[in-house]
This record gives structure tokens, C-alpha cells and sequence, in this order.
């Protein structure tokens, strides 16, 4: 979804609102955010979708063991993007910017990403295009995408 444009204002907050709305912003992002959710048995865990930004299991992600690594694609429109960092949580539990696990994406867009436990998973990724497609109103414009599945503990594999 469109999730509007943003501004970094001196104090290190953000406010919804354009740089010319906030001429004196430190920083400007149009920002825009995709989402994917594997809810079950035979859910097209293999299947890109076509987002700007997305990410792309090259297993199904609920028969991965904990102790095992699950191998994703990132696209970025519709092309491998390499160098990019995908985060892993569970969605739930906070954790400080500085401690989320990352893992970097290879020259093909793989990223190999271990599985800890089972239950709630999410991958997470950023990706900031400059400049913005809408300069008049941002620096850059910032792409989120999300993968969301669960591995349950008695289930059979």
C-alpha cells in the first residue's frame, strides 16, 4: 500500500508530510509497503506476486526444521536484488534496530536465512531508491516488503 510521504524533522521523529509541507526536514521518503502472508497447507509459497518489492521462498518455508536454513529470492520489480539485508523476527517481539538478525542477499538475490524455533515467523526488507520519483516531494522513495509464515511445533513433515 501507498504509505505516504514522510519527513525526519530535527529532533529525529517522523511526521507525515512532504519536504515542501517541511521545508526545514532533515530527511524525506515517499514510502510504500508490500505484504505477503503463507496461512496453511498448499499455500503458493513458490508463487512471486509481482509487488515492487518482494520475497520469494525457494522452499516451503513451513517444512523447515528448526537448526535449518530457509533460502529466499529478493525482487525488486521483478529482478534479483543483491547487496540487500532481509531481517528476521517473529512479528511480535521488539527488538532494538542495532540487534535484528540481517542476512545479505547474494549476486543472484538468495538470501539464506537460519530457522531459530518454531512458530511466528517474519523476513523484513528495505529498500531506498534515489532519487525519488517525486522529487518535489521526497529525496528518496523507500520500499518495505514483508514475508509472514509459521512453522508449528507437531507438525508433520
Amino acid at each position: 500500500y501507498d504509505n505516504g510521504l514522510w519527513v525526519k524533522i530535527a529532533d529525529g521523529t517522523f511526521r507525515n508530510a512532504t519536504r515542501r509541507l517541511v521545508p526545514d526536514a532533515t530527511e524525506s521518503v515517499w514510502s510504500g509497503k508490500f505484504a505477503k502472508a503463507l496461512t496453511g497447507p498448499g499455500a503458493p509459497w513458490q508463487s512471486a506476486v509481482g509487488h515492487e518489492l518482494e520475497i520469494v521462498p525457494l522452499s516451503d518455508p513451513v517444512k523447515v526444521k528448526p537448526g535449518q536454513k530457509l533460502s529466499v529470492k529478493v525482487l525488486f520489480r521483478g529482478k534479483p536484488l543483491a547487496g540487500a539485508q532481509v531481517e528476521r523476527g517473529d512479528g511480535k517481539t521488539m527488538v532494538a534496530e542495532k540487534d535484528i538478525p540481517r542476512f545479505a542477499t547474494d549476486s543472484e538475490g538468495v538470501a539464506s536465512i537460519p530457522v531459530l524455533k518454531t512458530g511466528a515467523s517474519l523476513l523484513v526488507i528495505d529498500h531506498k531508491v534515489t532519487p525519488s520519483t517525486t522529487p518535489d516531494q521526497a529525496d528518496a522513495d523507500l520500499y518495505n516488503a514483508t514475508l509472514w509464515f509459521s512453522i508449528e511445533s507437531n507438525s508433520k513433515r
